[in-house]
């Protein structure tokens, strides 16, 4: 995984107007830190606000993403945390 992998995935995904259309330092900042989700966790979620389809999905480190009805995020396992 690299910076600008990461960056081309997001942009492609990522809603513009949250994203680049915030300014640069923004965008450098979001892809910050979901570099750092993914190394930390292994992967990250974008919520229905920020997907293109607006529906929200999770991802991993190779960049495959996982829809759903709903996400359980690892620190709240078993529990509903986020409807998309």
């Amino acid at each position: 995984m690299t910076y600008e992998k990461l960056y081309t995935f997001l942009l492609t995904h990522y809603r513009r107007s949250r994203f680049e259309g915030r300014g640069m330092d923004k965008a450098k900042r979001i892809t910050e830190m979901y570099m750092e989700d993914l190394e930390k966790y292994g992967v990250s979620y974008v919520s229905r606000h920020e997907d293109v389809q607006g529906q929200g999905f999770k991802f991993d480190k190779d960049l495959n993403i996982f829809r759903g009805d709903y996400v359980e995020y690892p620190s709240n396992a078993g529990h509903l945390t986020h409807l998309f």
